[in-house]
């Protein structure tokens, strides 16, 4: 059975995701540590997290890019348009930063848990860089080998999965360098 995971390479620019990598690490105000749990943690930017934000040119063509994403998505998996919402919102976007020698990594989890975050129905992460270790691992705790996926870090690539209980996923830590990624969700409206 298909497993609804997909992942697409060269849908951005290599020199967005550098010019991303750079803005982030010079917005160091709007930087906030999320706590994973079991001191887990990792560094997040909301894109569009303060007035006058330095990446509200970028979230335009941000969402272009994982429109067309979604669109190469549905043909993929063969969804039908009764099947599709008729209306759905993209989550505003937010760029995650994992360090190397640290806490930074998020343990397995789903993102879909109770009625803060229900409205969630598709995961959508953009790796801003290439990293050896520091896979998007789905699956992570699954009894079959055969239903493990790794997706590995991949500049330019976007990872695209459901975010319900089935696709338990995890963020492990990178080695060498840096991991950063832009995560967003297509919600219900």
């Amino acid at each position: 059975m298909d497993n609804f995971v997909r992942v697409y390479d060269n849908v951005m620019p290599i020199e967005m995701c550098h010019d991303l990598v750079e803005k982030f690490e010079a917005a160091t105000d709007m930087h906030e540590v999320q706590d994973n749990a079991n001191g887990k943690t990792l560094t997040v930017l909301n894109l569009l997290g303060k007035k006058d934000s330095p990446f509200e040119d970028d979230v335009g063509p941000l969402f272009e890019i994982l429109t067309d994403c979604v669109d190469r998505y549905k043909k993929d998996i063969g969804v039908y348009d009764f099947q599709w919402p008729k209306h759905f919102g993209l989550e505003p976007p937010k760029m995650k930063r994992y360090l190397p020698d640290s806490s930074d990594e998020f343990p397995e989890h789903v993102d879909v848990t109770g009625t803060d975050n229900l409205k969630r129905f598709l995961v959508l992460f953009l790796y801003l860089n290439n990293n050896d270790k520091g896979e998007t691992i789905i699956h992570p705790n699954t009894p079959s080998v055969s239903d493990l996926y790794v997706s590995k870090c991949k500049q330019g690539s976007c990872l695209i999965f459901p975010p319900f209980w089935p696709w338990v996923h995890a963020g492990k830590p990178p080695v060498k360098g840096p991991k950063y990624i832009i995560g967003s969700y297509l919600h219900y409206v």
